[in-house]
C-alpha cells in the first residue's frame, strides 16, 4: 500500500508546521521522528521491525509501499509519541492512501 510520505502537517491555524530548524514536518518527518523514538518496553525483535520500516520511509522518497502490518506499526507509533493535532492528520494521510489503493 503506497502512503505519501511528503504531506505536510498543518497547525490549528492551517499553516505548515517547521520543526526547530525552519524545516516543514511532514508525514515522513513524523514516521521518521515516531518509528525512532526510544520506548522502554521494546524488545530487541520490536526495536529491529521499527528501523526496517524506517529506512523504508527515511530520505527523499516521496511514497513508501508498505505492508498492513507496517502502517499498523507506524500508525502505533505515531499514536504513541505524538500529539492530537499531529496524530489526526496522518492517520487521515495514511487512510487515504489506503482508500487510494482500493479505487
Amino acid at each position: 500500500m503506497k502512503i505519501k510520505l511528503n504531506s505536510e502537517i498543518l497547525g490549528v491555524n492551517e499553516e505548515s508546521l517547521k520543526d526547530e530548524d525552519g524545516l516543514v514536518i511532514t508525514l515522513r518527518s513524523i514516521c521518521q521522528s515516531s518509528l525512532l523514538a526510544p520506548d522502554k518496553d521494546d524488545t530487541e525483535k520490536q526495536k529491529i521491525e521499527k528501523y526496517d520500516v524506517y529506512k523504508k520511509v527515511k530520505g527523499r522518497v516521496l511514497e513508501a509501499d508498505l505492508t498492513i502490518d507496517e502502517l499498523h506499526l507506524i500508525k502505533k507509533c505515531i499514536g504513541k509519541f505524538q500529539s492530537q493535532l499531529v496524530v489526526g492528520q496522518c492517520f487521515e494521510f495514511i487512510e487515504k492512501g489506503k482508500l487510494s489503493e482500493q479505487e
